[in-house]
Formats: structure tokens, sequence, C-alpha cells
């Protein structure tokens, strides 16, 4: 299971995204840079559809669906991933019944099957 904690994006999190996809050669107009990489863990970690995902970060499915099919192959959505992985934005848990938030960021159990599990999925 999948635990995706927004709460602890910072500022220099912003950055580093939009950072990213300006080198990547992608530079939005009209949407934030971190919508496109929340709707990316939402459609990748969660297995939600771009409707729901749009609906939940309020704007349309057709720029999130498209920017994830322009950049799904490049490496800046797997450098992201664990980038938000070390920091424990999105952490994965297993069959971990009990845990709490202090073992969320500082257990490296927790690190490791995240970056195990990663490599599956990217």
């Amino acid at each position: 299971m999948w635990i995706i904690r927004f709460h602890k994006i910072k500022p220099r999190d912003y950055n580093y995204v939009a950072r990213e996809l300006k080198k990547a050669g992608f530079v939005p107009r009209k949407i934030t840079p971190i919508i496109f990489i929340k709707a990316a863990i939402y459609h990748k970690l969660q297995k939600k559809s771009w409707r729901n995902t749009a609906e939940r970060l309020n704007t349309r499915h057709v720029y999130l669906y498209n920017f994830y099919k322009n950049i799904q192959d490049s490496d800046v959505i797997y450098k992201i991933f664990h980038k938000f992985a070390e920091r424990r934005i999105i952490v994965y848990v297993g069959d971990t019944k009990s845990f709490t938030d202090h073992d969320l960021d500082n257990s490296s159990d927790f690190l490791q099957l995240t970056n195990q599990q990663l490599e599956s999925i990217l």
C-alpha cells in the first residue's frame, strides 16, 4: 500500500519539480508543474483514472494525460519519484498493519521497500 503525504511538500520541492521539468523541455503555462507530478503519482501509484485525478486536482484530464504520455519514458519522472521517496512524501508500507508517522519518517525499512517498489513500477 502506498502512503502519499503531500502535506510534506516544501517550497524547495516545488522548485525542484519546476527545474527538472524545464530541463526536460516541459514548461507549462496555465498549470503549475507540481500538479502534473501529483497527477502522475495518483495515476501510477494509486491506479487512479485521469478523470478522477483531474477532478481531485481541479483541472482538465486532457492536460494531465498529454503531459504523462509525453514525459513517461524520460528519466524525469524516475528522478522526481525517487526524490519524493527520499523526502518521504511517497512511502510504500507493504503489508505492514501498524505504523506511526515517526516510523514513516525515520525507518530505513520503509525507504528500502519504497525504492524496491519504485524500481518494479518504473
